[in-house]
């Protein structure tokens, strides 16, 4: 197997990449013969081959594939040497480094997004605020439920949420509140008399109540 005086903590060996196997990847070769754990030569592929297993009964080279089948990792087995500089686990330690890589760039993702939420939730509170005290301050007979994007979707557009005593969509008398607002905070509004689920107008009553439960 080669490996000169250097050996294993377990005494065997030390079967590192072969100057054959790194000649052969060099120039484009991708297949050598060796004699594989079930007693049997084979041709294989110079990248699934994985290491050896030293078990005087069936000793021989493992791929990746064989390493599956004997479950060698899944043991622990005491006569498996793996090859740890072999193209096999150098991908799978590239592939390890980029599925943390990707896990922190999704992490960060997640708490960037979370980050804006935040401001976005702040932002739309203030809104509110600033929305009702303009209402009071005009009195106007409405309580503003909530601040959020326009439906359109564009950039500084909202829709003001409100309930009234009435039961119908009676937003027309209160059109000043979204001039004023535009006027102080700067932005486009609408006002959206809010629905039940069952579709009809909610009321000054139908929030309180909501609001108790």
């Amino acid at each position: 197997m080669g490996g000169g005086k250097r050996r294993t903590a377990r005494g065997w060996p030390v079967v590192c990449m072969r100057r054959i196997d790194r000649q052969y990847l060099e120039i484009g070769v991708k297949w050598r013969s060796v004699p594989l754990v079930n007693c049997q030569r084979k041709t294989v592929s110079i990248r699934s081959i994985v290491g050896y297993c030293h078990y005087s009964l069936h000793k021989g080279y493992l791929t990746d594939t064989l390493m599956d089948a004997h479950d060698c990792l899944g043991k622990n087995c005491a006569f498996f040497e793996r090859f740890d500089d072999y193209p096999y686990w150098v991908r799978e330690a590239n592939r390890k480094k980029e599925k943390v890589k990707r896990l922190e760039r999704r992490q960060g993702e997640q708490a960037r997004q979370a980050e804006q939420k935040a401001k976005n939730e702040q932002r739309f509170e203030f809104l509110r605020i600033r929305a009702q005290e303009i209402a009071d301050a005009n009195s106007f007979p409405i309580i503003i439920t909530r601040v959020a994007p326009a439906a359109s979707g564009k950039r500084n557009e909202y829709a003001i949420n409100y309930v009234s005593d009435a039961q119908y969509n009676d937003y027309y008398p209160y059109f000043d509140l979204v001039v004023q607002l535009s006027r102080q905070v700067g932005g486009r509004y609408v006002l959206r008399h809010l629905k039940l689920p069952d579709g009809r107008y909610a009321t000054t009553q139908d929030w309180n109540e909501r609001r108790r439960e």
